[in-house]
């Protein structure tokens, strides 16, 4: 043994999932992440439609038109949705492991050879990439399209799986378009249109189910949505973007004796701060509400740009220090995004 320590060596280790469950062990994707289930039979609750889903499905459609398009997944096909692509297109498909890193300099490769590279990733595991974002993406402006699965609050996997970081450091990432979708309309829009830029992209969006229909019919401008919400004189602007828009709206419906303009921007990255401006200008409270990190987000760079006009904005996002147990509800409770505490935030604004 001794004389092995003495000399270079390698120590090859295979990580059995589920061991000691056959369930499990022979279908390790489906146990990665589980809910209920019954331990008898092994039967897990089927998959219900999500972005995830969503992402996948739109994704193949495209693959169907434009041939370029190949998928990248580290070892996560069914968590971020892109079974139907492994059926459809199996060809297209790479699983570089659990190895992001080694994803994203893979993807930029693919594009700098002229296809179009589109790496489904949770943006608790992007964060791994910070660096190849930068230097094998970003700097070559090469056409990656990077989906960003999980962003925002995650229910159930505690601090380390939490999708609040990117929206912060993808802001200062230079040539990238950021899209921030709502809904599954919203999302395959925004997915659309990546496939189709030159530049590298990243098209931002939560785990689970869309909202039903939002409550307040919006006008779109470009990449930025407006409606007024209730009456009286012109009380608050209240900037957001993705999932929370819709409560946000709802929040503005409870302050019915007030006149609430709800600005969604579809995209944050490059923000249209001057059109952004436009629209609140006419408002003496301005508030952004983002489900992300406050510090270097859209919310701040949006606030330095109407602070020097003159304006105030206030920023309510994620404490990174905060407490992160609890399903979607009972996060959004604790980091302030139900409607109740919005209107809270409205009127404080």
């Amino acid at each position: 043994v001794l004389s092995i320590l003495m000399r270079p060596c390698v120590v090859h280790v295979v990580t059995k999932k589920g061991k000691g469950y056959s369930y499990a062990e022979e279908s390790p994707d489906v146990f990665h992440s589980v809910g209920g289930f019954d331990k008898e039979s092994g039967i897990t609750p089927k998959g219900k439609k999500d972005f995830s889903a969503v992402f996948g499905q739109t994704l193949s459609d495209l693959a169907d038109e434009y041939p370029d398009i190949v998928a990248v997944t580290a070892a996560m096909e069914s968590g971020t949705g892109l079974s139907y692509f492994a059926e459809k297109h199996k060809d297209r498909l790479f699983d570089v492991g659990i190895a992001e890193e080694h994803g994203m300099t893979f993807c930029a490769g693919m594009a700098a050879a002229g296809k179009k590279p589109v790496f489904a990733v949770y943006s608790s595991f992007l964060q791994r990439c910070y660096d190849q974002l930068i230097h094998d993406i970003a700097i070559q402006k090469l056409p990656v399209v990077i989906g960003v699965d999980r962003a925002g609050l995650v229910p159930g996997d505690g601090m380390t799986h939490q999708g609040i970081y990117d929206s912060a450091f993808f802001m200062g990432i230079p040539h990238f378009e950021v899209y921030t979708p709502e809904n599954y309309d919203d999302l395959r829009e925004a997915l659309a249109k990546c496939v189709k830029s030159d530049n590298p992209c990243a098209v931002r969006y939560p785990k689970g189910a869309e909202k039903a229909v939002n409550p307040a019919e919006l006008t779109r401008i470009g990449d930025i949505s407006y409606a007024d919400i209730g009456d009286g004189q012109p009380y608050a602007a209240v900037i957001t973007y993705g999932r929370v828009t819709y409560n946000v709206c709802k929040a503005a419906m409870m302050l019915a004796d007030k006149k609430i303009r709800v600005i969604k921007l579809h995209k944050i990255k490059p923000l249209a701060l001057e059109e952004i401006y436009s629209l609140a200008d006419e408002f003496e409270r301005v508030l952004f509400v983002e489900e992300g990190i406050v510090s270097g987000g859209a919310g701040e760079k949006t606030a330095s740009y109407f602070g020097s006009m003159g304006k105030r904005v206030k920023v309510h996002g994620i404490d990174p220090e905060g407490y992160f147990s609890g399903n979607v509800d009972e996060l959004f409770d604790t980091f302030g995004f139900t409607p109740e505490k919005l209107c809270e935030k409205i009127l404080n604004a």
